[in-house]
């Protein structure tokens, strides 16, 4: 995001290796054997996590439903049983979001960032004007004006809806739906699926998670929203960004643990010293 160069070329490869979705991406199918290009690699990217959490709560749902046609929950209600399992199936759903939510936005995003070269056929016409053509950053077979990167760019749009807009939205609706539970810690089915957004904070700052969320967005995905040919606003971007979090999470300190609240402190001072040098 910020073209800082990783210390050699065995230490860059490892960090690779273990990037997301690369990873994931990997194991199933190298990136070069994609035969539909980048939009197929976009879609994998992206869509897979969706496919998986749809699976388990299609999968949760059957198994109440199966146990309830068995007559082991002979009182409850259809609707009852359905919304069982989809509490049962939402921790794992809210944590396989929180795991891919940064690696697909960067993915999302990266299909906007195209490179501009100068093109150069030997005809006589380049000899007075030069001839200027884009290709996307992330794949230079991939050129920016044609109908297949319209459709990945399109596809782009409809995708920021789900990962970088439509998940923090999802966490902030539902803690906003169980704020009454957790404040008088009286808890209820959707606040017990939904512990993973609130059990570390404060409860004054149950709703910490979103904006955390929004945080790493500013700092991975959005500044490659700037062209490359204004790097230093990236780093600027990314600097002001966390001199502005490191302020308001030392005055509020919203974690319960005390070395929760030193140690994010600690990672984001570091953060300030890094996009410093890197300036």
């Amino acid at each position: 995001v910020f073209n800082v160069s990783l210390p050699d070329e065995q230490y860059a490869a490892w960090v690779n290796a273990l990037s997301w979705p690369n990873f994931i991406d990997s194991i199933f199918l190298p990136g070069e054997c994609y035969s539909g290009g980048y939009f197929a690699l976009l879609l994998s990217s992206t869509l897979w996590p969706v496919g998986l959490i749809f699976a388990a709560f299609a999968a949760s749902m059957s198994w109440e439903c199966a146990c309830k046609l068995l007559r082991q929950r002979r009182r409850s209600s259809w609707r009852e049983t359905i919304v069982h399992g989809i509490d049962r199936a939402l921790p794992f759903a809210l944590f396989l979001t929180f795991l891919c939510i940064i690696s697909a936005s960067t993915r999302i995003f990266k299909t906007f960032l195209c490179d501009e070269f100068v093109f150069d056929d030997g005809s006589a016409e380049n000899d007075f004007s030069q001839t200027y053509r884009t290709y996307l950053h992330d794949d230079y077979s991939l050129e920016c004006s044609t109908g297949e990167y319209a459709r990945s760019r399109d596809w782009a749009y409809a995708l920021i809806a789900v990962w970088p807009v439509g998940v923090p939205l999802l966490y902030s609706a539902m803690l906003a739906v169980s704020r009454k539970a957790i404040r008088e810690r009286a808890q209820s089915e959707l606040s017990r699926s939904i512990a993973f957004l609130h059990r570390d904070y404060k409860v004054n700052f149950f709703w910490w998670e979103p904006i955390e969320l929004l945080r790493k967005l500013c700092l991975t995905g959005v500044p490659l929203l700037i062209g490359a040919t204004a790097e230093s606003a990236r780093v600027v971007l990314a600097l002001l960004v966390t001199l502005l979090s490191l302020a308001v999470h030392v005055n509020l300190q919203p974690f319960k643990r005390s070395t929760d609240n030193k140690l994010c402190a600690f990672i984001q001072f570091s953060l300030t010293l890094i996009y410093l040098t890197v300036l």
